[in-house]
């Protein structure tokens, strides 16, 4: 996730100890899953908020793949 959202290396800390509620993405219809969402929490730092562009309460959007571990290459 941190990954997808390109969050800067010095405020991953801050991030990852956010209790955010990741939430499903189903649409209209609640029959699919289109991906994934939080929202901003309030104890966000300034800091992070003008890094991701980001304001508290804001709605981030995650794609489906957000939480895919990365490929790991074979090495002979």
């Amino acid at each position: 996730m941190i990954d997808e959202l390109e969050i800067p290396e010095e405020y991953q800390d801050e991030f990852l100890s956010w209790d955010i509620d990741i939430r499903e993405n189903n649409g209209n219809s609640g029959e699919g899953l289109y991906g994934y969402f939080f929202y901003v929490p309030e104890e966000a730092s300034e800091d992070i908020l003008s890094a991701m562009n980001w304001t508290r309460g804001a709605c981030i959007e995650l794609s489906l793949n957000a939480f895919d571990e990365p490929d790991m290459e074979m090495e002979l």
